[in-house]
C-alpha cells in the first residue's frame, strides 16, 4: 500500500482513497479503518480552517444607550454595544468578555481625567458600559474600540455637549424632559389606577388624612409648590420617607414638577379601601383589593436610578452572565431564599421543596444583619435554633441556578425586578400583590406562571425542563422587559406620568395652608459648579388682532 505522508498540505482526497486499497483487492483491513477514521478527522478540520473565520465588525457594531445622551441625567449613566459580525449579523451570545474597551473622557478646569467604569457583558450579544461623574465638565466624550483596536459605531469618539451634573438642579418644562428621556405616554398600571379617581378634592385628601392617623399609618403629606417640595411625615416608620424625597427631588432637579397634594404611603401595607377608603393615596404597592395610586418601590428606584441597592438589576443584568458562565453551565434546578414572613413559604420549603431536593433548593435564610426587635423574639424562633434558617445567599448566585423561584413576602416580593433582569427564567405564582409594572408582564413570555398555591410547582418545573429552547426565549424576553420599562429613564418618566395624571385629576389648587405643619425639603447643595444645558423656549402665544374673532 501507499504510505501518505503530511507535507504541510492535505494530500487531494484520491490519493488518500487509493492508499486504502491494494489493486484487485476489495476487503477492508482494520488498519484501513483507523486510517479512515483519522482522514474523515483530518477533512472536517479542513472544512473548518477554510472556511471564512468571523470576526466582530467595529464598524457594524451598534452603540446606544442613555448615556450617550447628556440631557438624560441620573446618577448612574449607562452606554450599550450590540455585537455584530462582518457579515452584519448580530451576535446572540457572548464573542469574550474583553470584546469591547470603553473609554470616558472629562476636561474640568482644564484637565483631562479617565472616569471609572463598569463594563459587564450580558451574555447575549451585548454590553453595558456604566459610568458616574459628579464634578461639572467643560468638554466630555466616550470612546469605544475593539479588543483589537477597530472603533466601534459610526463615530471615532462620542461628544456630550452640555453635560450635567446629576446634583445640579437644573429643571425643564414637561413636554421636553418627556421627550429627552422617551417617555411613554402612559402605562397600563397608570390607567388602571386613576380610572378609579377621576376626580381628587381637597375634602378627599383631608379626610383619608384623618383616617391614615387614626390608624397609625406611616404616611408622608406631600405639597409641590411652584417647584419646590413641602412635606410632613407622620406615624413611626419616619426613616423611610428618605427613599420617597430622594425620587421626588431627582426629579425635580430635571423637571419642573406640577402643583399638586398628595399622601404617600410608606409601609409595606396598601392603604386605600383597607384604612382609607375610596381615597387617593401613593404607595409602593398594591393589591387586587385596595385603590393606591402605585409608583416603582424604593428598591427598584435604589437600585437603578441610583445604582446602589444591593439587588442593582442594571448590573445584574451583566453580573448574572458573570457568575454563571451561561445557561449551559447552570444547575439544572429550582432556587429559592426568603425569610419565613408567611405561612406559604415555610410550607412550600417544608413540603415540595423538601420531597423534591433533587429539582429543588429551597430554604428559609437568617434574618438580615441577624436582626430581632427583641432578644425574645430571636429567643423564640424555634427553627433558628434547629439550624433550618442557612445563611443569606449572595444575590448573583441565584443566578447560577436556571430556575429562580420568585415568591410574596409580607406583600409583593420586591426581588421580582432584579431576578427578570438576569440569565435564569423566573417562576412566578398568581397574587392578589403587585407592583407598577405587573400588569406589563405576560406569563409564558416573561415567566412561568405557578398556581396561587404552589400546587403545580412539580408539573412547570418538569415542563421547562423539557422544553429548553421555549425557556430560553422567555429568559430573552423577560430580559428585554427590564430593558425597556425598569430602566432609569423609564422609572423616571413613571413618577412623571403619575404626577400629572394626579394634577389632572385634581379639582383644587393647592397651597401649603396654615396649621400643615409643612417643611420644605430642599436640594443639598451640589459640591460642583454647575451648569445648566440651555433649554427650549417656550413659543410665544400669536396675539388676537383688535376687533377681529379668530375663524
Amino acid at each position: 500500500m501507499q504510505e501518505v505522508r503530511n507535507s504541510g498540505s492535505f494530500t487531494s482526497l484520491s490519493s488518500v482513497v487509493e492508499s486504502f486499497w491494494e489493486p484487485g483487492i476489495i476487503s477492508w483491513r482494520a488498519e484501513d479503518t483507523m486510517r479512515a477514521a483519522v482522514f474523515l478527522l483530518a477533512l472536517a478540520l479542513a472544512c473548518i480552517c477554510a472556511a471564512k473565520k468571523v470576526n466582530i465588525s467595529g464598524k457594524k457594531s451598534i452603540v446606544y444607550g442613555p448615556g450617550l445622551n447628556p440631557r438624560i441625567v441620573s446618577p448612574a449613566r449607562y452606554v450599550f454595544v450590540q455585537a455584530v459580525d462582518d457579515k452584519g449579523k448580530n451576535y446572540t451570545s457572548s464573542p469574550g468578555s474583553d470584546a469591547f474597551r470603553f473609554t470616558v473622557v472629562m476636561k474640568s478646569d482644564g484637565r483631562y481625567s479617565h472616569l471609572k467604569t463598569k463594563v459587564f457583558d450580558r451574555g447575549d450579544g451585548t454590553y453595558q458600559c456604566e459610568y458616574f461623574f459628579n464634578t461639572q465638565p467643560d468638554q466630555m466624550h466616550i470612546e469605544i474600540r475593539t479588543k483589537t483596536g477597530e472603533v466601534v459605531g459610526t463615530k471615532d469618539r462620542y461628544e456630550l455637549k452640555n453635560p450635567e451634573v446629576e446634583s445640579c438642579v437644573c429643571p425643564t418644562t414637561e413636554e421636553d424632559f418627556a421627550k429627552q428621556y422617551g417617555c411613554r405616554e402612559s402605562a397600563t398600571q397608570i390607567d388602571i389606577d386613576f380610572a378609579k379617581f377621576p376626580s381628587i378634592t381637597q375634602e378627599m385628601i383631608d379626610k383619608a388624612m384623618e383616617v391614615l392617623n387614626e390608624r397609625e399609618a406611616s404616611i408622608v403629606h406631600y405639597v409641590f409648590k411652584n417647584g419646590k417640595i413641602y412635606a410632613k411625615v407622620h406615624g413611626k416608620y419616619e426613616g423611610f420617607k428618605q427613599y420617597a424625597d430622594k425620587m421626588w427631588l431627582a426629579l425635580a432637579r430635571r423637571v419642573k414638577l406640577p402643583d399638586m397634594e398628595f399622601l404617600f404611603n410608606m409601609g409595606d401595607w396598601p392603604q386605600s379601601n383597607l384604612s382609607a377608603q375610596g381615597l387617593p393615596v401613593v404607595s409602593w404597592g398594591a393589591s387586587n383589593d385596595t385603590d393606591d395610586i402605585v409608583v416603582p418601590t424604593y428598591k427598584v428606584v435604589l437600585g437603578t436610578v441610583f445604582g446602589t441597592d444591593l439587588e442593582n438589576m442594571r448590573e445584574m443584568d451583566g453580573l448574572s452572565y458573570k457568575t454563571s458562565g451561561g445557561w449551559t453551565k447552570k444547575k439544572n434546578k429550582m432556587i429559592w431564599r426568603g425569610r419565613d414572613c408567611n405561612k406559604m413559604r415555610v410550607d412550600f420549603v417544608d413540603g415540595v421543596a423538601a420531597e423534591n431536593s433533587n429539582l429543588i433548593d429551597a430554604q428559609i435564610s437568617r434574618n438580615h444583619f441577624d436582626y430581632y426587635p427583641t432578644p425574645e423574639d430571636r429567643r423564640k424562633d424555634k427553627r433558628l435554633h434547629a439550624g433550618k434558617k442557612v445563611k443569606r445567599m449572595a444575590f448573583e448566585d441565584y443566578f447560577k441556578y436556571k430556575y429562580i423561584l420568585n415568591l410574596d413576602g409580607t406583600v409583593a416580593a420586591y426581588r421580582l425586578s432584579t431576578l427578570l433582569a438576569g440569565d435564569s427564567v423566573v417562576f412566578k405564582h398568581d397574587s392578589k400583590w403587585h407592583e407598577h409594572f405587573y400588569a406589563d408582564l405576560e406569563p409564558f413570555v416573561h415567566y412561568i406562571p405557578l398556581k396561587d398555591d404552589l400546587s403545580d410547582t412539580m408539573e412547570q418545573l418538569k415542563w421547562a425542563r423539557n422544553h429548553d429552547k421555549r425557556v430560553r426565549k422567555i429568559v430573552a424576553q423577560s430580559r428585554q422587559f427590564v430593558r425597556d420599562h425598569l430602566s432609569n429613564e423609564a422609572v423616571y418618566c413613571y413618577y412623571l406620568r403619575v404626577a400629572q395624571r394626579y394634577r389632572a385629576a385634581m379639582a383644587y389648587k393647592p397651597t401649603v395652608r396654615k396649621g400643615m405643619g409643612l417643611e420644605e425639603v430642599k436640594q443639598e447643595q451640589p459640591k460642583t459648579a454647575c451648569k445648566c444645558a440651555p433649554k427650549p423656549k417656550k413659543a410665544k402665544k400669536a396675539k388676537k388682532a383688535a376687533g377681529k374673532d379668530e375663524l
